[in-house]
């Protein structure tokens, strides 16, 4: 029998039984006043979206396995963002995704603006820390196919300076393991405006542990950090936690028939794998941070490698979106289980 209309409408009175999604607002800690929608589904997948802090995404989880990092900070207000230098730390809950960008993705940096002279450019930009507007959720049937969404428009813009919009939906259907992604970047200004985007998704323990393995289907792979330089190919097992600096690794991904790539994390001992799919993205930036009580993986798919608008512009590879232009990006995070898991890390290998 196929799970449709009629199936699903004898069993219950109401589809949040197996599939849903909620607002709500954080009411306590730094964090308050921070407008979330929790998404869920039959198949295990649980995730929280914060359209108050740039339609990131938080909490994520696969049958109750957590699969996304927390850091110390926690979930901090817009109202809290320090901007400059590296103050952008203290604002980085982390979760499953945070958005780099929109117009610096790197270390801090100062760029010469054509009205405003110089500008002062923080680690990763600004737009986490933007909350959304035109927030709207759906629920319903799409044939005989269940789903919802949540979607919203957040805006980085400056008098004199840029005006730019990514607006963002994230859905989920009710027989899917997988959380899509769907963005348009527009640039809502008369002049050009350099575009550098990053998605910074992060996988935590129990995903990531000792021996789970990173995988990707590249062309190239070039070690960023000192560390890195220094196991130039230590790139694909992760340790356990221990006293180490982060190891950054550059990967130009491979492009499949319909233009997309992918990247993810295997645990061989949960036999499950967790995969990114991208399109729209050329960059590929792993983020191995390895540190007591700072254990991530950093699977970072953007228009750019994060070392900053003004290198980018020197090495003649800054993306400038036209006056009233705009980019579409798709993202799946994806959950396989099992054989499934397995045979698709073995193509990678």
């Amino acid at each position: 029998m196929p799970l449709d209309r009629e199936f699903y409408g004898q069993r219950t009175g109401d589809m949040t039984q197996f599939c849903g999604v909620r607002r709500s607002v954080i009411l306590e800690g730094k964090g308050f006043g921070v407008e979330t929608a929790d998404l869920w589904n039959r198949r295990g997948i649980a995730l929280t979206c914060y359209p108050g802090r740039g339609m990131d995404l938080g909490r994520m989880s696969y049958k109750g396995i957590p699969l996304s990092y927390h850091a110390k900070p926690g979930l901090t207000a817009p109202g809290y963002y320090e901007s400059g230098g590296l103050n952008w730390l203290r604002g980085f809950f982390a979760g499953m995704l945070t958005t780099c960008g929109l117009s610096e993705v790197g270390g801090p940096d100062r760029v010469e603006h054509p009205v405003i002279g110089s500008v002062d450019l923080g680690l990763h930009g600004r737009i986490s820390h933007a909350g959304a507007e035109d927030v709207c959720v759906h629920r319903g049937w799409d044939g005989d196919a269940y789903g919802v969404s949540v979607s919203g428009t957040v805006r980085e813009a400056c008098l004199h300076a840029e005006n730019l919009t990514l607006t963002r939906t994230v859905s989920l259907k009710i027989d899917e393991p997988v959380i899509h992604i769907d963005d348009v970047i527009r640039n809502e200004s008369c002049r050009p405006a350099p575009l550098m985007l990053l998605y910074h998704i992060n996988a935590g323990y129990p995903l990531m542990d000792a021996g789970s393995r990173f995988f990707t289907e590249a062309s190239e792979t070039r070690p960023h950090s000192p560390a890195a330089q220094d196991d130039s190919a230590g790139w694909r097992v992760m340790g356990p936690p221990s006293d180490t600096p982060e190891k950054v690794y550059f990967h130009t991904p491979a492009v499949d028939r319909d233009s997309w790539s992918v990247a993810g994390l295997y645990n061989e001992n949960l036999r499950i794998a967790f995969a990114v799919r991208f399109q729209g993205l050329r960059h590929l930036t792993e983020w191995r941070m390895e540190g007591l009580g700072e254990y991530v993986l950093g699977i970072e798919p953007g228009n750019c490698n994060p070392i900053g608008q003004k290198a980018l512009e020197e090495a003649g590879e800054l993306e400038v979106l036209p006056p009233w232009g705009e980019k579409h990006i798709k993202l799946e995070l994806c959950v396989l289980e099992g054989t499934e898991a397995a045979d698709m890390v073995k193509r990678y290998d």
